[in-house]
């Protein structure tokens, strides 16, 4: 595990695997205007640079060119849990990421201990 701040240019690189949802955007966006800041890191598997958890606090890092902090895990430690009733593996959660072959907003659940750590 790795905690980093992210450069714009690492920004910009992450790949999502699951697409979001205009609802949930707009809520995260008027609470990071209000706070004036992102405050939860984003999940990122480390090899690919693929967005496990934080897909809306990218978009929204990217819009208001906030700062960012991911924690880089290697996902092998990490537990994917469907949230929704289909089966899923890790090898075609990163297929997807790779292809911009996107997973429905909210199909994915991302656990990990350092998550509960720092947030």
């Amino acid at each position: 595990m790795e905690i980093k701040q992210l450069s714009h240019e690492e920004i910009a690189k992450l790949k999502p695997h699951e697409k979001t949802s205009l609802f949930n955007f707009l809520f995260n966006l008027i609470l990071t205007i209000v706070k004036g800041k992102i405050e939860k890191p984003i999940l990122v598997e480390r090899k690919y640079k693929i967005i496990l958890d934080g897909h809306h606090r990218v978009m929204i890092s990217k819009l208001l060119k906030l700062p960012l902090t991911a924690i880089l895990v290697d996902y092998k430690h990490v537990k994917l849990m469907p949230r929704r009733n289909i089966k899923l593996s890790k090898r075609e959660v990163i297929k997807r990421a790779l292809k911009g072959k996107l997973f429905p907003p909210k199909t994915t659940k991302h656990l990990t201990k350092h998550v509960k750590i720092l947030t």
